[in-house]
């Protein structure tokens, strides 16, 4: 390896999606010769992939500059991704970069990035085609699992969400490239994939040949390995009953949704824009349980959305305490760029009360699961001294157990978070 050699890192909060896209670009740079840095101390380069969800989001972004600004104070900055995108349509001076690389040319990352340290012209070679943007790699995280971004953008109109305008139209890898890849990931020894994109469930819409998560299910349950797979995070309108029945007989399907509400409030959803009624979600939910004994299933929940009246707040806690999912990721509502002004903002006092509220209930729901997940049977993926359960949830080994194999156990108690096995022999 040279030793003049260019040593780049990559910062990579956010989804899932975000975390297997910013894989790519680290392929694109290393197969340019760029050496990838494990910190930010001493690199040449940072990658920005940062996610642009929430307030928050956009924060830790900014503290993770200020210590770059420290660590390597001689580093370049390059944004990537959303946050690339966000910055071209909204410049936020808090967080300059060096080089914004659009969407419509993340494939040429590197000639960007080279045009930079050389401070010459850009090639003038066409853009990114529309197709979808994917690089075949075999980079896996905790050891066995592979995260597979196969669908990208949204037509949905939340308005809270800044991502459809980030992200553009939907875009899917096509079936055959996908399966093409999945081939060669279970050669590779990946053990675990999980399905992610910007609005999954709308996966193959653009394809117009039939292409379907529900025809992809079947397509993976016929493929040779030793491999599970599950989906990320549907919309609860995109999980159809045809998709439904196919993952009921997917022996490979992990037990485990994630199916964002928002609110438990009507009035709330309409101004949100969300196609539903609190009532159309428990139906979903309660036929998913049905149809998936002993299934796990979280959704998003955001407090303290603009107008949202005290009625509406305890009615939404209300639903979300009968609703009989597992887990909630509570978001304190963000106010975004480029949304237009949502009337009834209220203090960020009250949206971090009612975000407290909804987090004393996430914790409650949590410890009903564990308590009603003990001694059940389980099959956990081995990452060393932990493994990955079907319900998503992780447990320990004792001594620890080769990575990368299925191993049968039972689950006969928690602590934290983490479930306490006892392996079958």
């Amino acid at each position: 390896m040279p030793a003049c050699q260019k040593r780049f890192f990559l910062f990579v909060p956010g989804c899932r999606s975000n975390q297997a896209e910013g894989e790519a670009y680290a392929a694109l740079m290393e197969d340019a010769g760029w050496q990838r840095s494990p910190g930010a101390e001493g690199c040449d380069l940072a990658l920005v992939a940062g996610c642009v969800v929430t307030q928050r989001a956009e924060r830790d972004v900014r503290k993770f500059l200020n210590r770059l600004r420290r660590v390597s104070p001689s580093a370049k900055v390059a944004a990537v991704g959303c946050y690339a995108e966000r910055l071209a349509r909204f410049p936020d001076h808090e967080t300059p970069s060096d080089l914004n690389v659009p969407l419509r040319e993340r494939a040429r990352l590197p000639r960007h990035v080279e045009a930079l340290f050389s401070e010459s012209p850009l090639p003038d070679d066409p853009a990114e085609s529309d197709a979808f943007f994917f690089v075949p790699t075999f980079k896996t995280q905790e050891k066995s699992r592979y995260f597979f971004k196969i669908q990208e953008g949204c037509d949905a109109v939340c308005a809270y969400c800044l991502v459809r305008q980030v992200r553009g139209p939907l875009s899917s890898l096509p079936l055959d490239r996908l399966l093409d890849h999945m081939r060669r990931l279970i050669e590779h020894g990946v053990r675990e994939v999980v399905f992610c994109g910007t609005r999954l469930g709308r996966y193959g819409h653009d394809l117009e040949d039939g292409t379907s998560l529900a025809r992809l299910a079947g397509a993976l349950e016929a493929l040779p390995g030793d491999f599970r797979w599950r989906f990320s995070s549907l919309e609860p309108w995109d999980l159809h009953r045809d998709l439904l029945e196919e993952l009921g007989g997917a022996k490979r399907f992990c037990k485990f949704f994630h199916l964002p509400l928002q609110s438990g409030s009507d009035e709330v959803l309409k101004r949100m824009k969300r196609p539903y009624k609190a009532a159309d979600y428990l139906r979903l939910i309660e036929r998913v349980k049905k149809r998936f004994p002993g299934v796990r299933i979280g959704t998003d929940v955001i407090a303290g959305f603009p107008g949202e009246t005290p009625r509406e707040f305890e009615e939404s806690a209300a639903f979300l305490s009968a609703c009989p999912v597992d887990y909630l990721h509570v978001f304190p509502c963000s106010r975004r760029p480029g949304l237009g002004a949502l009337p009834g903002a209220m203090p960020a006092s009250e949206i971090k009360r009612r975000a407290g509220m909804l987090k004393e209930l996430d914790a409650e729901k949590r410890e009903i699961h564990r308590k009603n997940g003990t001694g059940r049977p389980a099959v956990a993926l081995s990452i060393g001294a932990r493994g990955i359960l079907e319900d998503n949830l992780y447990c320990r080994f004792d001594p620890p157990q080769a990575a990368g194999v299925f191993i049968p156990c039972l689950v006969t108690g928690w602590e934290g978070a983490f479930a306490r096995v006892q392996l079958k022999v």
